[in-house]
């Protein structure tokens, strides 16, 4: 019997800046902005040099800027690569990116990768510590089943662009290979227009 989807996750992979929001609970529509400050952080990803993620966002740059001259050549800097996915013509699954600091390159789709591996996550332990689940029970295990991933995209990008991000949420952990018609590919802007009209629909609310 197919698991009941009581989590909602929306992840926004930026240009400049990502975060994620959710709804959870199976009577909650109450959704909930990616903790902090400034709701997002910058896409910037360090890099160890067997391509595992040594840190993400803000602590990437504060890692990197504290990096010894001599300790350069283990940690490899990405920023801004969503721009190689906006020409559709020119995707494939083998596209390779150079680091900032460095000649060495990496698999654009594993830089994805790594930010969906963030988020997921992230965003578990953030639903987690809301609802009380310690990480060492079935709860903690169940809860990839039972949720439901939406990645927003631009509304620019082709096909071949939308594929890739399933794919990497698939290597992400996201969703498997049998499920990925489960995640949802959302335009930023269609996304945009939802939550405008929700903020008026609650300021109406509030009103009465």
């Amino acid at each position: 019997m197919a698991s009941k989807v009581t989590n909602f996750i929306a992840i926004d992979v930026g240009t400049t800046n990502s975060g994620f929001g959710y709804v959870s609970g199976a009577s909650s529509t109450d959704f909930v902005m990616q903790p902090g400050h400034d709701r997002k952080e910058p896409t910037i990803l360090l890099l160890n040099k067997d391509g595992s993620l040594h840190s993400f966002g803000h602590q990437a740059w504060t890692d990197f800027e504290g990096l010894e001259e001599d300790e350069m050549c283990d940690y490899f800097f990405f920023d801004r690569f969503k721009m190689n996915l906006q020409h559709d013509k020119g995707v494939h699954g083998g596209m390779k990116i150079q680091a900032r600091n460095s000649t060495q390159t990496f698999g654009l789709k594993l830089l994805f990768t790594r930010v969906l591996e963030h988020y997921r996550k992230t965003a578990k332990e953030q639903i987690c510590l809301t609802l009380g689940i310690r990480k060492d029970t079935e709860e903690w295990s169940d809860m990839d089943k039972e949720t439901r991933w939406i990645i927003t995209v631009p509304a620019i990008w082709g096909d071949r662009a939308k594929h890739f991000m399933v794919e990497a949420a698939v290597d992400a952990g996201l969703v498997t290979p049998s499920s990925q018609d489960s995640i949802t590919v959302a335009l930023e802007p269609e996304g945009a227009a939802l939550a405008c009209r929700e903020d008026l629909l609650q300021a109406a609310r509030d009103l009465t």
